[in-house]
């Protein structure tokens, strides 16, 4: 017996793919997460301010903080979802129109999560779960995560 390398099969190239991808969806996640949440906490914060809180930078930057810690996670799940069900339909479109790769990932990601969030609403209780997107312009910032990160989804998967 031999040493020799053997070249990477369909099935282990098809793998290795998959998991580069899924780390890429992850950061593409990532992406729209922290910028939704930075959204929130500021919608948050102007309503706070319009009831007449004075809120400094020092307490800006903590309750940003707090929320990137505890609103992020419940939040992720939803641009996860979004995201999960956008993206496939950019790399359809992708391939009927490859050079408008980039803006069907972008625009992609952002109706993913636009619809995802207002999925969420239909299926909660409250009126609205994320307080931002009680309004357009904060339901349209929200979704602009999903731009970012669909571009960059795009970008990573990019096939050189």
């Amino acid at each position: 017996m031999h040493n020799e390398i053997l070249p990477i099969t369909a099935p282990e190239h098809r793998l290795s793919v998959w998991r580069r991808n899924l780390f890429t969806m992850l950061g593409a996640v990532l992406i729209a997460d922290v910028w939704g949440a930075i959204v929130q906490t500021q919608f948050n914060i102007a309503s706070l301010q319009a009831m007449g809180g004075d809120i400094g930078f020092q307490l800006r930057l903590q309750m940003t903080g707090l929320d990137l810690l505890g609103f992020t996670p419940i939040y992720g799940v939803i641009v996860l979802l979004g995201l999960v069900c956008a993206l496939p339909v950019a790399a359809l479109l992708s391939r009927w129109w490859p050079r408008l790769r980039m803006p069907f990932y972008a625009l992609a990601g952002m109706v993913g999560i636009a619809t995802a969030i207002r999925i969420v609403d239909i299926a909660t209780p409250a009126p609205t779960l994320i307080a931002a997107t009680r309004g357009s312009i904060g339901w349209l910032l929200m979704a602009l995560g999903g731009v970012f990160a669909g571009w960059w989804f795009a970008r990573r998967t990019q096939r050189r």
